[in-house]
Order: structure tokens, then sequence, then C-alpha cells
């Protein structure tokens, strides 16, 4: 049940410029979390953390081992949780579910999930207009944190990122790659947005 708080932020007019629905993107432990919280701040908009957390607080596998249910069930929650906002920095992106059911067959050797697949492709798909104002991936030239959360396996991490750019690519989803270190992609992320005089 949504609060007057809850209410009220779907109706506040925002940061100027239009509306903000930033979303970021990479492998695990390229720095999403460090470089969405700095731009939700930065923009004066709410965060949505990365939901995967909470997915493996109440025990659910993730990395490659996950499920294509919980993929899955990640992406309507995600989807859950954009729907109630105007403006937003989204620490993982509906698109991000996709990507690592794609990855996790890759990294199994596994048959390519090919009517899951498809599924979330049609869904994604047929969502009206722009789900995203920006869009931001990051590169994954290292795993910079390790938390017992995020996989840090070299080899499933550059899938993740394969299979990002295939996907975006696949569902038409304008993006800009950040490259460098976590202060590289900050100063990139802030020019991009028109603030680099912050």
């Amino acid at each position: 049940m949504m609060g007057a708080n809850d209410i009220l932020d779907r109706f506040r007019p925002g940061p100027p410029g239009g509306v903000i629905r930033l979303g970021v993107m990479g492998a695990p432990g390229t720095g999403k979390s460090s470089l969405s919280a700095r731009l939700a701040e930065l923009l004066g908009v709410p965060l949505i953390p990365e939901i995967a957390r909470d997915f493996h607080s109440r025990g659910r596998v993730l990395g490659p081992n996950s499920s294509i249910e919980t993929q899955l069930l990640m992406m309507l929650a995600q989807a859950a949780m954009e729907s109630r906002l105007v403006h937003f920095v989204a620490d993982r992106t509906i698109y991000d579910p996709i990507i690592h059911v794609d990855a996790v067959a890759a990294y199994n050797c596994a048959s390519r999930p090919d009517l899951a697949l498809n599924c979330m492709a049609n869904y994604l798909g047929s969502r009206h207009g722009p789900t995203y104002s920006h869009v931001f991936v990051l590169t994954h030239s290292e795993v910079r944190k390790q938390d017992g959360v995020r996989e840090t396996d070299p080899r499933y991490a550059s899938l993740v990122h394969d299979r990002t750019l295939f996907w975006l690519n696949a569902l038409n989803i304008h993006h800009v790659i950040l490259e460098g270190d976590m202060e590289s992609h900050w100063t990139q992320a802030r020019k991009l947005l028109g603030c680099d005089g912050n």
C-alpha cells in the first residue's frame, strides 16, 4: 500500500529539464551501486536500489546458478518499483533479467532457453514509450568489490557485459557505455547529464 509520501513523489515536478528515469547497467561488481547512489543524490531523485540484493537476502541464488524463475520475478519486481515513480535512478534495470538468463545458459554451456528469452523480450518490447530517459552501461575491466552477493568470476562478468550489449541493441534501447574507473564513470555521467559544473 502506498503512503502519502509515495503518492506525492509520483507527482513532484522533479528536476529541471524533463523526466529523469536513469538506469545503470553493467556486469557484477563494476560500480553500479556506487554510481547510482551518487547520481540519485546529484539529481535529487529517488534511488531504486539493486533488487538482486533483496532476492539474495530471501535465499534466491544469483549469478551463474540463477534460475529463470528468479530472473522473471526480479523483472516483475523491477517493473513494479519503477511504475511507482516518475523520476528515479535505478541500480539495475528491467533489462537485466533477460541478460542474466542468457548469460547463465552460456556460462553453463546449456541450451539457450529460447522460450523464456522470447517471452521476456516480448514483454519488454510491448511496453509503451521509453522506459528510461538514460541508460548507462559500465565497463567490466575488473570486479571492484566482493561482498558475497556479486558474482566475481571474470568469465561470467564478461558474458554479462556481452549479453548486455546484445540485448540493448536487439531491443533497440539507446544507451551510452561509460569506460574507465569509477571516477571516470562519475565524470562521464555528469557530463552526459549536463551536470559537469557540479
